[in-house]
């Protein structure tokens, strides 16, 4: 299947309609936003985003090692774009197999693999100084992944933010993997006893539990992935991040302009400074793109 044709099957707009054609009629799904004046509610993406590397790859490569993992990890994907596997059984096989390794899965090797990510260098410094930032003036800031929970509330705690959302697990009472009861999905179903649960539902979940009032008119989304489309437009303001190492998907999205705001990965400082201004005053920098480059028209205020 070509780039196009997964991107002509992109699910946008209300109950997941299936957009069949032309970009513009993709492009037309983005043209009725709601954009926040100042934000609340800064979500953030992991994978690609915060950390360079999907993390359920990572916990592969501590489990079967770096050969063996890019290997499965392809596989999967392939599921995808070979097989017209949607993303959410996808996900699902992916979790199975990780609880299926003999032996078997521990806290002990999430721990290790986050302690490899970090000290590899795998995390965007732009994008993790941009959200501290956002979190000492007072913004919620959660992280968000279809890896494992555990991975999201250990990054959560490490960088000082408000809290970390994933794939929900159970674990034995020796730390062992020994069920999964809910993942991070495309849109709200069930699997059996797993529960698919959208990334919207998670973050209005995490509102409700914490006394946080949710709004599209409080909410930004930073992601790099365009597939996470349909869902991050209904939480908010959607803004694309485009690292140096961002594939053609991320290119397409930003030739298309299926985003509200596209930031590119530049200069660390340049960066920071235009991640600060967008994820704070959305509407300013969505009006204004040179106030989001450069700040030039932000004076007086709060």
């Amino acid at each position: 299947m070509s780039l196009s044709e997964k991107l002509s099957k992109l699910r946008l707009g209300v109950n997941y309609k299936v957009v069949q054609g032309t970009k513009s009629k993709i492009r037309t799904q983005f043209k009725k936003i709601v954009v926040p004046k100042t934000s609340k509610n800064v979500i953030i993406d992991i994978d690609g985003t915060l950390i360079d590397t999907n993390l359920s790859l990572e916990l592969l490569k501590t489990k079967i090692g770096e050969e063996q993992a890019e290997k499965k990890y392809a596989e999967f994907k392939s599921m995808v774009v070979k097989k017209g596997i949607s993303p959410d059984v996808m996900l699902l096989k992916a979790h199975e197999y990780i609880r299926s390794l003999n032996p078997s899965v521990n806290l002990k090797d999430y721990e290790i693999t986050l302690s490899r990510v970090l000290r590899e260098g795998k995390v965007n410094q732009e994008v993790l100084e941009s959200i501290q930032y956002l979190k000492r003036i007072g913004k919620n800031v959660v992280l968000v992944t279809k890896s494992s929970e555990v991975f999201a509330k250990s990054l959560a705690k490490q960088f000082g933010l408000s809290a970390g959302l994933g794939a929900e697990e159970a674990f034995g009472v020796t730390g062992n993997l020994v069920g999964l009861k809910s993942i991070v999905a495309e849109k709200n179903t069930a699997k059996g006893k797993v529960k698919l649960k959208s990334k919207l539902q998670r973050i209005k979940e995490w509102c409700k539990i914490n006394n946080q009032p949710f709004s599209k008119r409080s909410t930004v989304v930073l992601s790099d992935s365009i597939f996470d489309a349909a869902v991050l437009r209904k939480a908010g303001l959607g803004v694309l991040y485009i690292s140096k190492n961002s594939g053609s998907e991320q290119k397409k999205a930003e030739e298309w302009k299926l985003r509200d705001y596209a930031v590119k990965q530049r200069a660390k400082k340049r960066t920071i400074n235009e991640l600060k201004r967008v994820l704070r005053y959305p509407q300013l920098a969505l009006k204004n793109p040179r106030f989001a480059r450069t700040g030039t028209t932000l004076r007086h205020r709060k």
